[in-house]
């Protein structure tokens, strides 16, 4: 990014700092910047053109920009790894959907990221536009479900397997296989009530025209994250042509709700758990305590050193992420033999303090 010119350079930081629709999924990447002046007039390593790899759909779009260092203050040109697209564009339909691009402003380092996302938002209408012509019958699910959650242009792509690539030019553009059809749901999230716990999440669906119940749910990675990595543990429905891609994107919708639901009330017990099995060993006096690890914001481990009349041992807790089984309480000493605490429901703190000090005490006995 070095390389470009200063005039564009705020630009791309911008872009490739903010959070772009969908980059979480796979990064933004800037490729083969080059210049556009002649030779003779060229500035040392100063580049006003490149290519911009961008996640769309769960794929790769490749987009170039050219900028004109001799007139920073125009607006930059884009060339399309889809000449199709680039047919499907008007000059009435830029001036409408793509604002920003007509009030280019060189000055404001927003106006390539705005850019870039109004010609998204377009990109979808085109694909959708495309499903349409070919009289597919995605077209329709399509707008029934957009119509239904009231989904806007930013939150949803779509992505035929049949879009051509313009071939050797526009190398790392990739698209779904050959009569299927991917559509990805951005910022689901908001769908969920749940921005301020997960961030960024989306739903991808792969599915094939000739095989309707062929269909793939892909998970972001904070979804992937609160389910321990493994997928497995969220029982998706199964699709159902009879009841059409709106009801199936409500039943996923329901399942991740109850998911995180859970886990959030799970979470909740856990850090209650925790925070107050430290406060409560710390307030004992017949014990010298001190806090070794506490693995924070998961609260699922923590640690404590524990001393009672110079008798020394450590405490260990594990909380189960996904279930409610009682917590795993254990006391190693420090020439390595370790004891289980056990009790009644050790979620209940008197009773699980009741036991580590019963613990404590055969442990020193022995």
């Amino acid at each position: 990014m070095r390389s470009l010119d200063k005039n564009f350079r705020p630009h791309l930081e911008h872009l490739f700092n903010s959070s772009f629709n969908g980059s979480f999924l796979k990064p933004l990447q800037l490729r083969e910047e080059q210049t556009s002046a002649p030779a003779i007039y060229r500035d040392k390593n100063v580049c006003d053109h490149f290519k911009l790899h961008i996640p769309y759909a769960g794929y790769v779009l490749v987009w170039e920009v050219r900028f004109d260092s001799n007139c920073p203050e125009f607006a930059p040109d884009f060339l399309f790894d889809d000449e199709a697209f680039t047919s499907f564009l008007t000059i009435d339909m830029l001036c409408e959907r793509v604002p920003s691009l007509e009030n280019w402003d060189t000055e404001n380092p927003e106006c390539l990221t705005n850019v870039i996302q109004e010609l998204l938002n377009l990109y979808t209408l085109f694909q959708l536009k495309r499903l349409e012509k070919d009289g597919s019958p995605l077209s329709d699910e399509c707008s029934k479900l957009v119509q239904e959650f009231e989904l806007k242009e930013d939150q949803i792509q779509v992505l035929s397997g049949d879009s051509p690539i313009i071939p050797h030019h526009y190398t790392g553009s990739s698209r779904p296989p050959h009569d299927t059809v991917s559509i990805l749901f951005l910022q689901v999230e908001k769908l969920l009530n749940f921005e301020e716990i997960l961030g960024e999440m989306a739903l991808q669906f792969n599915l094939r025209e000739f095989s309707p119940n062929a269909v793939l749910l892909h998970m972001g990675p904070v979804l992937r994250n609160l389910l321990g990595g493994d997928v497995s543990e969220l029982e998706v429905p199964s699709f159902s042509r009879s009841e059409g891609l709106s009801s199936y994107f409500g039943n996923a919708l329901r399942i991740l709700r109850e998911t995180f639901n859970q886990e959030n009330q799970s979470f909740e017990k856990r850090k209650e758990f925790h925070l107050g099995l430290r406060f409560d060993l710390l307030g004992l006096d017949q014990l010298s305590v001190i806090p070794i690890e506490n693995d924070v914001p998961d609260f699922t481990t923590s640690s404590y050193r524990i001393e009672v009349d110079k008798f020394c041992a450590v405490l260990i807790v594990r909380t189960p992420r996904h279930s409610t089984a009682n917590p795993r309480i254990s006391l190693r000493t420090l020439s390595g033999s370790s004891h289980d605490v056990h009790g009644g429901c050790l979620w209940d703190l008197q009773v699980a303090i009741e036991a580590i000090m019963n613990s404590l005490m055969d442990l020193k006995a022995d």
